[in-house]
């Protein structure tokens, strides 16, 4: 996964976003892997994986799917 400083401190951030400011073919390749990534998040596939984290959550234990 993509980060974008191995420091999360304001300079590194700050330098990190200078640097793909600075190039449009890696900011069109981040958002191409987004979008691929987004589809990935349907309201079946939340409605799927809600059982399995509600407890984590301090939700409803026991739920079935």
């Amino acid at each position: 996964m993509w980060s974008p400083t191995p420091s999360p401190d304001a300079a590194g951030i700050a330098a990190a976003l200078r640097e793909l400011i600075g190039d449009p073919a890696r900011r069109a390749a981040l958002s191409q892997a987004a979008l691929r990534r987004s589809r990935r998040f349907t309201r079946a596939a939340s409605a799927e994986g809600a059982p399995a984290v509600l407890p984590a959550c301090g939700g409803p234990a026991g739920i079935a799917p």
